[in-house]
């Protein structure tokens, strides 16, 4: 999508190391399973993924922006938090931005969560990034669930995806 858009993009492959060519689907059986290596993947070690992405795309010029989606919700956070020399991130449905939300952003980031996502207390999210950062805007989609940007016909919302999308391309295009 992103290199679509005619940004140059990177998706690592951020459980490679515990299985090579990892894949879920959006089943149970998939989330089981992509929970398992998420949890069995040391933050550290995500993280120094993504600034490897940003030292490897650096070398091209210009600015370097995060985005990322569910599990990858929440290392965008961590990253704008943890990895300098970002220039912007969005993270979308992270469930692990409340728990850090004392964290400070090193670069400009946005919160994007879905109204009934089950999993996620968006205001409770929406508070702790108020109380810590109160400059980080927190969008909140009446109507949208989590994964409300994944195509799939359950989750997706198409209206919350394309203002989500909107509002990460203003972050981007001014960072």
């Amino acid at each position: 999508l992103w290199a679509k858009m005619g940004y140059e993009a990177i998706a690592p492959a951020m459980f490679a190391r515990l299985q090579r060519d990892f894949h879920a689907e959006h089943d149970d059986a998939g989330i089981k399973a992509g929970i398992e290596k998420a949890r069995a993947t040391p933050l550290d070690q995500a993280l120094s993924d993504i600034a490897a992405c940003r030292d490897f795309l650096g070398k091209h010029g210009g600015k370097v922006c995060v985005v990322g989606y569910c599990y990858g919700g929440s290392l965008t956070w961590l990253s704008a938090c943890k990895v300098e020399g970002l220039a912007a991130a969005s993270s979308y449905y992270g469930s692990m931005v409340q728990a850090n939300a004392a964290l400070t952003p090193l670069c400009p980031t946005i919160v994007h969560l879905g109204r009934t996502d089950p999993g996620i207390p968006a205001d409770d999210v929406a508070a702790a990034v108020a109380q810590h950062n109160p400059d980080v805007p927190v969008h909140i989609y009446e109507g949208a669930g989590h994964g409300f940007n994944n195509q799939s016909p359950e989750r997706y919302n198409a209206e919350a995806a394309d203002l989500a999308r909107h509002r990460t391309l203003e972050l981007f295009d001014g960072a």
